[in-house]
């Protein structure tokens, strides 16, 4: 049986993601793989804060709406970054 979306491993998803996606297919550079990986690493510690879960136990179910929206929304608080830029905070 294979595991629905919602309980995917986001770890594993994310590893696949560079690897597949922006290393092998795009094959993008150094310092976009650098940036993806700094947004990423934001994203788990701000989960781990928030849901209390360390990024090997977060399921995409846990990257709801709600918490992307407070993630942004964090983001513009204690990193000051605006709407525009917040991405690349």
């Amino acid at each position: 049986m294979t595991p629905s979306k919602s309980t995917c491993n986001v770890a594993t998803l994310i590893e696949r993601y560079f690897t597949e996606r922006l290393m092998r297919q795009r094959n993008v550079s150094a310092n976009t793989i650098a940036s993806y990986r700094d947004t990423f690493r934001l994203v788990f510690s701000f989960a781990q804060a928030r849901l209390h879960k360390p990024p090997s136990a977060l399921s995409l179910g846990d990257l709801d709406a709600p918490f992307i929206g407070a993630f942004l929304g964090d983001l513009e608080t204690k990193r000051g970054a605006a709407i525009r830029t917040r991405t690349c905070a």
